[in-house]
């Protein structure tokens, strides 16, 4: 029960406290690339009011909703390969075991690549709840979906591209991250979002 009900917090967290302190900054660096100069504060901008804090809410529950999903799918298909061969593979076939382990790694790997794919669907989303307070977020999640199901190749090498750099701040014990990463991120992807939508409406 304690095992169960940790990953249960940590969600209940990044909803109701992360997620909303993240979009804030995103707020920032939105300001920021607009010329604008907020203040430190302005990362708690959706704990300003009622009416920002549950759309801030709203937003963070449709990102865990989205995402979590592709992880469970991606989380699903490595554990279900690393069982198989543990419980079937070394037994039936301990010959080839390593050789089927291999190609079903790569049917995994497939399954990885194929939720990142189709992820690009939903990339335009917090920027869109970020940039336009007029939004909701189900209306933010429409938008973001006609824009980016129809750049889904495009969105899929952007999301490489940051998944090596995120990769990459992990082997720096996450002092690039802190130090660099996160603001990059932030700013790229506000740019990257703007840019999908002005393509859309073209």
């Amino acid at each position: 029960l304690q095992i169960t009900a940790i990953p249960a917090l940590e969600i209940l967290l990044a909803v109701f406290l992360l997620l909303p302190i993240w979009l804030g900054r995103l707020r920032m660096a939105g300001l920021l690339s607009l010329g604008e100069r907020p203040v430190y504060s302005a990362c708690f901008y959706y704990f300003g009011t009622r009416k920002r804090y549950f759309r801030a809410v709203g937003a963070a529950v449709i990102l865990v909703l989205i995402y979590g999903l592709a992880g469970l799918a991606v989380y699903g298909a490595f554990a279900g390969v690393f069982n198989l061969y543990h419980e079937a593979l070394l037994y039936y076939m301990p010959r080839i075991a390593p050789l089927l382990l291999v190609l079903l790694l790569h049917v995994a790997l497939a399954v990885t690549a194929g939720a990142i794919y189709l992820a690009g669907a939903f990339l335009p989303f917090v920027a869109l709840v970020v940039g336009n307070e007029e939004l909701s977020p189900l209306a933010a999640l429409a938008r973001a979906v006609r824009v980016g199901r129809k750049r889904l190749g495009k969105s899929f090498i952007f999301a490489l591209k940051q998944l090596l750099w995120l990769l990459f701040s992990l082997a720096t014990v996450m002092v690039l991250y802190v130090l660099w990463y996160s603001h990059y991120f932030n700013l790229i992807y506000l740019r990257y979002s703007r840019a999908l939508c002005e393509e859309a409406s073209q």
